[in-house]
């Protein structure tokens, strides 16, 4: 497996004005042109609070969700192109008004709302983002915002009143690197030039194979995978929300190319998961332990021993009249684990400790907002290789002794939340849904399809999309890094 060097970084900053003059020929890359806004100049800024000082960042948005193409504003198709081709095509740049307007991402003085669903140009919709907070404290911007977590805490408020179950409204910190590998020349010799002024570098602890930038590995026809550890400060909706760190074997960002080599499985993608609905049952949704209808605050903190190791992850929800706790350590995830009748890769990983290396390099703070296969959030979903709890043959909540007969049928942590089963979660894309749970507020226990509405044309390509009555959408306000 391939990892970073310890020294590329540091030659960085003068190294983004080289590359900058690069032009299209063998051996460089285009992946930037001054024809297109500059996301890093172009886009607007909002303030964040880091040991007490007010600090300038910027929202950058995934160069996965981009277009690329050529100088003649022709697309890039990757069926048709190799990697080393697609590697010389332009990353789109992207302006303030493209990113409220296009992406459903507004930013405000301190404040970053992403909406779901967004009428792209030309009609057609768009769904979901992922961002990351970049360091403007220069003119030009100086890579991603690393946040040093260890030793500190770091809160913000959210609002998820209007995040419906089958969306994931997301806020963790993946340890990418600063300048998403910015300058790293790949095997054929291109350059990337972009890095993180188009959204490059992502990775995470499922190691995703989809990244069409693979770290400092090039264009990825499928093979690569994109790993690092992965701090889940929140994935969340309405109806249920879980905490989850997921340490990796190497705590630095690395590929995997699955073509020469066996990747198996070198992060906790699982993680060690605390869910108060999963743990306790009925009575402990986030929607009975707090007003999810008014903003929360989250605060988590990462003390740690005099070696500078990392000893637990405390986290605590409020309201500002309710509140509550997670305090994660390997005790009690053994704990946990062992309930749940799950195998401890959380410990075989190095458990809170590693998860600590992993931060040592500083992370990135992303947002983002999805929809898939959600069962293990806000539903059921098995857990532990021997469990026999079949979810499919008990859909439907309908009261709260549903939770207890799960346990009892050797499915204990099988439902993380309220919201019915579903074998298919694109319904919740195309059709209005009703909850079957008595516990479940009125005002959530409906909800509209998460999809823009269309109406068909005269020919096949011809409907058009209404995403103007698709309002679900969060806000993250107020970020604060503290000393503790």
């Amino acid at each position: 497996m391939k990892s970073k060097s310890a020294t590329r970084t540091s030659t960085l900053m003068g190294l983004a004005a080289t590359v900058a003059c690069m032009l299209t020929s063998e051996g460089e890359a285009q992946l930037v042109w001054d024809q297109e806004p500059d996301d890093v100049t172009d886009t607007d800024k909002l303030t964040i609070s880091m040991n007490g000082q007010s600090r300038t960042t910027g929202v950058m948005l995934d160069s996965n969700w981009r277009w690329y193409h050529t100088e003649d504003w022709a697309s890039c198709d990757s069926n048709t192109l190799d990697a080393a081709t697609m590697e010389k095509c332009i990353v789109q740049g992207l302006d303030a008004d493209a990113y409220k307007n296009t992406y459903g991402i507004t930013v405000g003085s301190d404040s970053v709302t992403l909406k779901y669903a967004n009428n792209q140009d030309g009609g057609s919709p768009a769904y979901g983002q992922r961002v990351f907070l970049t360091d403007m404290s220069t003119a030009d911007g100086n890579g991603y915002q690393m946040f040093d977590v260890l030793g500190s805490s770091l809160s913000f408020t959210i609002d998820l009143s209007n995040v419906p179950a089958g969306i994931n409204a997301a806020v963790y910190f993946a340890a990418m690197d600063q300048y998403g590998w910015q300058g790293a020349t790949y095997s054929d010799g291109n350059v990337n030039q972009a890095g993180w002024t188009r959204g490059l570098g992502y990775c995470d602890a499922q190691c995703p194979t989809d990244m069409k930038y693979t770290q400092d590995a090039g264009w990825n026809t499928g093979t690569f995978e994109s790993c690092c550890p992965e701090m889940d400060l929140l994935e969340a909706n309405r109806l249920s929300a879980a905490l989850t760190p997921h340490p990796c074997t190497n705590p630095e960002p690395f590929v995997c190319d699955s073509s020469v080599e066996e990747c198996g499985e070198p992060c906790d993608g699982v993680g060690g998961d605390m869910n108060p609905f999963r743990r306790e049952g009925p009575g402990h949704g986030i929607y009975d332990l707090l007003d999810v209808t008014k903003p929360i605050t989250i605060t988590t903190e990462f003390p740690v021993d005099p070696s500078g190791a990392l000893t637990a992850i405390v986290q605590t929800y409020t309201d500002g009249d309710n509140s509550y706790t997670l305090n994660l350590t390997d005790h009690e995830m053994a704990t946990q684990k062992a309930y749940f009748n799950e195998t401890n890769v959380f410990a075989s990983m190095g458990g809170v400790a590693q998860m600590g290396e992993g931060m040592k390099n500083g992370m990135v703070l992303t947002m983002s907002m999805w929809t898939g296969d959600l069962n293990w959030l806000d539903s059921c979903k098995k857990s532990g290789e021997y469990q026999t709890y079949d979810c499919a043959s008990n859909s439907e909540f309908s009261d709260d002794s549903m939770w207890q007969a799960a346990f009892d049928s050797d499915g204990p942590g099988a439902w993380r939340g309220p919201v019915d089963f579903q074998t298919d979660n694109s319904v919740f894309a195309t059709q209005d849904m009703t909850f079957t749970s008595p516990s479940i507020p009125e005002a959530f226990k409906t909800q509209s399809k998460l999809n823009c509405d269309y109406t068909p044309g005269a020919g096949d390509d011809d409907g058009t999309y209404d995403c103007g009555t698709t309002t679900y959408a969060f806000t993250v306000s107020d970020i604060k890094l503290t000393p503790l």
